[in-house]
């Protein structure tokens, strides 16, 4: 039963929980200490609704293997508010409340006295986690609706953009799709959420690429896809122009990626800076492109890093004097968010370390002159 007020005073407080239709028997964890599952009738192994209890004790030998199995379907990650409530006296008030199925429910209900006055502990409520199924898929015909030619697009992330800003933040919670493109997404249960996907360098949304919803907690909600097609590779992001990689949001991580571009010119040409037309997706996002102008140059570098001095926490470039450490330093010489430390071995340094070295100075040194 649960409560319509936080101050019990009379039975009108306790109202029945809604009860779906009874569900199938699937036994398949122990009820070990710290385990929820069902209530059911003796007898019927099919007969769970809306009761349930927490196993205080590992009660597998007995729970396990009577009446079907009790159906395991959630764990108690904390249990010191069960084990509190647990240590508090008990009362039966079951002859205060009418007839029905709610009596047994009040049989030992908890109570605590303070104050010359007793009262029934009530869980005022929960709080979890629903679920969201879907599939990316390549929409052939660009109709936004996932058709029986449509295949799935496997390595996208898709994740809740609880901020919406577009980008895949560090603390928003996300995943990748299956080699058949389905994917499925724990989100806060009862609260809104706004789904994104990365469609993939050369791809874009036919249908919008968000999905908006509410799921119940403990619930699942099936069919937010996804559709998407090639539109050739581009390599400008039409989100968050400084978010290079596409992930994390805006880091420093971000202008290394364009510096590497302009130190070993993968894809933009190495005298004029001109990107090359690929007709193939990448199967790696890299925006290079920060300011659009369909080359690569300094300045897309220091637009991130722009950005970065403007946005919490401000961050600059920055060398050691000695050349030995390359990274961003955010305002107050902080130098706790990116740090590359040389190896200060002398005569030990492997060849590749020293390569290293050499092409950090030398992007240090060529992103201050503008001689890319």
């Amino acid at each position: 039963s649960e409560t319509c007020s936080p101050n019990i005073v009379d039975s009108d407080n306790f109202v029945e929980v809604p009860a779906d239709d009874p569900i199938e028997n699937e036994f398949n964890v122990s009820n070990i200490r710290g385990t929820v599952a069902f209530a059911k009738l003796g007898g019927d192994p099919d007969s769970a609704t809306n009761q349930w209890f927490i196993n205080l004790q590992d009660n597998s030998g007995n729970l396990d293997v009577q009446n079907g199995g009790f159906t395991v379907f959630a764990r108690v990650v904390d249990l010191s508010v069960v084990d509190e409530i647990v240590g508090f006296n008990t009362i039966d008030v079951s002859g205060q409340f009418p007839g029905g199925d709610r009596r047994g429910a009040i049989v030992n209900a908890p109570i605590v006295s303070q104050n010359g006055t007793t009262e029934i502990v009530a869980i005022q409520g929960f709080g979890g986690s629903g679920v969201v199924h879907g599939t990316a898929f390549l929409d052939v015909n660009q109709n936004g609706v996932r058709d029986a030619s449509d295949g799935g697009r496997g390595g996208l992330i898709v994740f809740n953009d609880s901020n919406n800003n577009g980008s895949v933040d560090l603390d928003e919670v996300r995943t990748t799709t299956n080699t058949a493109g389905e994917y499925s997404l724990l989100v806060p249960g009862g609260d809104p959420y706004q789904l994104r996907i990365l469609p993939g360098q050369g791809f874009a949304s036919t249908d919008g690429g968000t999905n908006t919803g509410t799921v119940s907690f403990g619930r699942s909600v099936s069919g937010v896809n996804f559709g998407t097609e090639f539109v050739g590779t581009s390599f400008h992001n039409g989100q968050v122009a400084e978010d290079v990689d596409a992930v994390n949001g805006v880091t420093p991580l971000d202008a290394l990626i364009v510096i590497n571009e302009l130190t070993n010119r993968n894809f933009s040409d190495p005298q004029t800076g001109d990107l090359d037309d690929l007709t193939d997706p990448l199967s790696t996002p890299v925006f290079v492109d920060v300011n659009d102008d369909g080359m690569v140059a300094p300045l897309d570098a220091l637009l991130v890093i722009n950005f970065l001095n403007n946005a919490p926490p401000a961050a600059a470039l920055s060398s050691s004097a000695d050349g030995d450490s390359f990274g961003f330093v955010p305002a107050g010489n902080d130098r706790q968010v990116v740090s590359f430390e040389a190896d200060n071995s002398g005569d030990d340094k492997s060849d590749e370390e020293q390569e290293a070295e050499s092409l950090i100075d030398q992007a240090l040194a060529n992103l201050g002159n503008g001689t890319f």
